[in-house]
């Protein structure tokens, strides 16, 4: 908790000043899950709407071994404090997930998301309300994101390229 209170939009490189230029939270998350791979070589990120609620599903891939939960904790707390750092506001969430098993900062852990979490879970999530990601970001800019988006494509097209050489020459 305490790394991801130092998190900012240049934590995230070039995504996390598109999320910044976003029109609302929930494009923002649109944009953070889509451009996931270029913050991380072992977490992705899926985004589900329903109707009320928009949930954001991590998976990790740490090569067979269970990820190691400090991490995935640092991600998802990190995640939630650039959001509210964009927002220059709190952010409430309606849930949080962990597929770990609880640990000894319960108490910290729901003072900093605010809201009820379960551990040994079968996914590891957050989710919010989805009228709360609706609202404007003060710093939003879609012209700009449409430049950093683009800029995030190709940094990403690059970066996969090179992922697929390297395994078909290791399969070699």
């Amino acid at each position: 908790l305490r790394v991801a209170e130092q998190v900012r939009p240049s934590s995230f490189h070039v995504v996390g000043y598109l999320m910044m230029c976003s029109s609302n939270l929930l494009r923002s998350l649109q944009r953070f899950t889509h451009f996931t791979r270029l913050i991380s070589d072992s977490a992705t990120a899926g985004l589900v709407e329903t109707s009320g609620q928009v949930i954001v599903e991590f998976h990790f891939d740490t090569g067979g071994e269970p990820p190691i939960y400090q991490t995935v904790d640092t991600v998802l707390a990190s995640v939630v404090n650039l959001l509210r750092w964009i927002a220059q506001d709190e952010l409430p969430l309606a849930k949080v997930c962990f597929s770990h098993a609880s640990t000894d900062a319960q108490d910290e852990f729901a003072q900093f998301f605010g809201c009820p979490i379960s551990y040994d879970a079968p996914r590891t999530r957050l989710t919010f309300e989805k009228a709360d990601l609706l609202r404007p970001i003060m710093s939003s800019d879609e012209e700009l994101a449409s430049m950093l988006e683009s800029a995030a494509q190709r940094f990403l097209e690059q970066r996969m390229a090179g992922r697929f050489a390297i395994r078909v020459r290791d399969l070699m």
